[in-house]
């Protein structure tokens, strides 16, 4: 974690260069290469990897960037984080939209993120919001087996013993308060 003390940085520089760092996509490639780093050894790279996916939604009393009607908060702005962990629950990737956006249309984009830190995938675990045919197929076609639960089907799937481990990376993210309820519009 970056912490401002005395002799080093101040708070408002650091929060500068985590922005900087995040435009230009080093964050992303540092995050790639430290989750490499934890899964280095020829045995667990060669491996296919379970993914697990998941999204929660959060107010945005300010307003700001990717928001919109929240549907399950009787239409109060929100924000919606979309996360891809691993089967272990090492976060592999996050994406923020509207809360109004269907997941379906963000599969693809979580999936080629964990593809660019997991070489080799071999499941995705998704629930229903996620299900769709075109969704199915892209998995496919990227050498992934969707494990995604059919809209209208019981429950039961037994996806649920797994998909523990998305529940926790989420609680984990809103333990951070500013991003449970976003209180600035950045």
């Amino acid at each position: 974690t970056l912490r401002a003390a005395p002799r080093r940085v101040s708070g408002a520089t650091l929060r500068r260069r985590l922005a900087a760092w995040t435009s230009t996509g080093v964050l992303q490639q540092l995050q790639a290469r430290l989750i490499r780093m934890v899964r280095s050894g020829p045995q667990l790279i060669s491996a296919p990897c379970r993914i697990v996916v998941d999204s929660c939604s959060v107010r945005a009393k300010r307003g700001g960037d990717l928001i919109g009607p929240n549907p399950t908060d009787r239409g109060k702005p929100g924000t919606k984080y979309h996360l891809v962990v691993d089967a272990e629950g090492l976060p592999l990737a996050a994406v923020a939209s509207a809360a109004n956006v269907n997941d379906t249309r963000l599969l693809r984009h979580l999936l080629n993120r964990a593809l660019v830190v997991c070489a080799n995938v071999g499941h995705l675990i998704a629930d229903a919001g996620y299900d769709s045919q075109d969704n199915r197929a892209y998995c496919r076609m990227r050498g992934v087996l969707p494990l995604i639960r059919v809209r209208g089907d019981k429950h039961g799937s037994n996806l649920g013993t797994v998909r523990h481990v998305i529940e926790k990376a989420i609680s984990w993210l809103l333990m951070n308060k500013r991003l449970d309820r976003r209180h600035d519009r950045s």
